[in-house]
């Protein structure tokens, strides 16, 4: 018998204090998790690892509905507006008092395993990356799984992209970026804008990309350590997103990618995150092909560390490395 909403909705929330408490007595008895961990991030993670572990299904819910708040400081150095691009609606982050058709365009897509997650939910990162590459971002509400899979999102990404070049935008002022889901959406945009001899971004920003949705990737142990994104909800995002076509495809799994040709890749990882090593067998992989990557794998961290920059110095050194690479891009 199902277990009733409000029954479960109140199990969740017990869940989480439990959670929070139980790494309140942990930091007391023990001291901190890692050198490196702010008081704050020990007690996000615990909530993280509630609402992706056996209470999902809440989990999804309200990262579908959250709305980032953008840290004050930030905030003030920001202009957030909301628009529509290829019959999208996106959040525009433009550096105040700066024309936007002066600035490189930063195409953002959002990380949720494909399944959650919008562009409100990832309004400080995206926020922060404006104000430091001092560029205009576009963050589209692409299509999510199950109600659409794949190719949804994929198809998405190339509307935005090429709308923007019509807009005006040129590709040598060009970013695509994204994180998690988002970072393997931008890998297969690149190999797709390839495909169809259309022109490539300047650069592209990969803040732990999920870049393998096979199950042989997905069952690592080694280097998770304790990291809140498991291999049991990425293979239940995987089968959603992925609906009848092979977790192979490189269009879903751009690692298995050619990926010649390719623009300047920078990447963020977190050392103890799940996709640590998938995301070390791609920067491999891209030097194979010839392609300019810079990856820096920060020790500690756990998946998509940048996000959390509001409480955590390793994620505003992170966002310090995107704006330099991208101003780099655009200036050289």
């Amino acid at each position: 018998m199902a277990v009733p909403s409000l029954q479960r909705r109140l199990r969740f929330y017990g869940a989480l204090t439990h959670a929070v408490a139980g790494a309140a007595v942990r930091r007391v008895r023990h001291g901190k998790t890692h050198p490196d961990w702010p008081l704050a991030y020990e007690f996000v993670v615990p909530f993280l690892r509630v609402a992706g572990g056996d209470y999902y299904d809440f989990g999804i819910k309200l990262a579908r509905k959250r709305v980032s708040p953008i840290t004050p400081s930030i905030a003030r150095k920001v202009r957030v507006t909301q628009g529509t691009l290829a019959g999208l609606d996106v959040d525009i982050h433009t550096p105040r008092g700066r024309d936007p058709t002066t600035l490189p365009t930063v195409l953002f897509l959002h990380g949720g395993g494909y399944v959650t997650c919008s562009p409100g939910s990832h309004r400080d990162v995206i926020a922060r990356i404006a104000v430091r590459a001092n560029a205009r971002c576009v963050a589209p509400d692409y299509r999510l799984a199950p109600a659409h899979p794949f190719p949804a999102a994929l198809e998405d990404a190339v509307a935005c992209y090429r709308a923007l070049l019509v807009s005006g935008v040129s590709p040598r002022t060009l970013i695509v970026a994204g994180d998690s889901a988002g970072g393997g959406l931008a890998v297969a945009l690149l190999v797709r804008l390839r495909e169809l001899d259309e022109p490539a971004p300047r650069g592209v920003v990969l803040l732990s990309p999920w870049l393998d949705l096979t199950p042989t990737r997905q069952a690592l142990t080694g280097q998770g350590r304790g990291d809140y994104i498991g291999p049991e909800s990425l293979a239940a995002n995987a089968l959603q997103y992925a609906g009848t076509t092979s977790l192979a495809e490189p269009a879903l799994s751009p690692l298995h990618a050619d990926l010649t040709g390719l623009p300047p890749v920078l990447m963020e990882t977190g050392e103890w995150e799940t996709l640590c090593e998938q995301n070390q067998r791609f920067a491999e992989r891209l030097r194979q092909a010839g392609v300019d990557v810079r990856h820096t794998v920060v020790p500690g961290m756990l998946h998509a560390f940048p996000c959390f920059s509001a409480i955590l110095p390793q994620g505003a050194q992170a966002i310090e490395r995107v704006g330099t690479f991208i101003s780099g891009l655009v200036s050289s």
